[in-house]
């Protein structure tokens, strides 16, 4: 199942930085808008981020995203795929171009997105 594709477009992010000119001269920037926290079954939280400003494929504000940006908020990352994770960042920092797939393989050994994320249905069988 493409548990990220599916969640990022349910959630709709805005662009990390967006760009407001005021004069020639003036460039201001202003703080992005998160999407919320990623909750699967097991208990692993998840920010899973992707737009324009993001260390994600495509570097766009539309999907589907070949890569996303994730760091783990709680939990664990189950350890037969934790050398996997460990090659795109450490579990203190954000994961930078993580593949969704490799995400979405997690979510799903970590039992699936739980239901505190189900308001948009995105948990079948729930």
């Amino acid at each position: 199942m493409d548990y990220v594709n599916t969640y990022l477009l349910l959630t709709k992010n805005v662009p990390s930085v967006r760009r407001h000119v005021r004069s020639k001269k003036e460039l201001r920037l202003e703080p992005q808008k998160t999407r919320d926290w990623l909750t699967c079954k097991s208990g692993l939280v998840l920010s899973v981020q992707a737009g324009e400003y993001l260390y994600c494929t495509p570097r766009t504000n539309i999907g589907p995203y070949s890569e996303v940006e994730v760091m783990v908020q709680a939990g664990e990352i189950p350890p037969t795929l934790l050398h996997e994770w460990t090659k795109y960042g450490s579990m203190d920092d954000v994961f930078g171009y993580i593949p969704v797939s490799l995400v979405d393989t997690t979510i799903e050994m970590c039992g699936g997105i739980g239901n505190g994320n189900d308001k948009e249905g995105l948990c079948s069988g729930s």
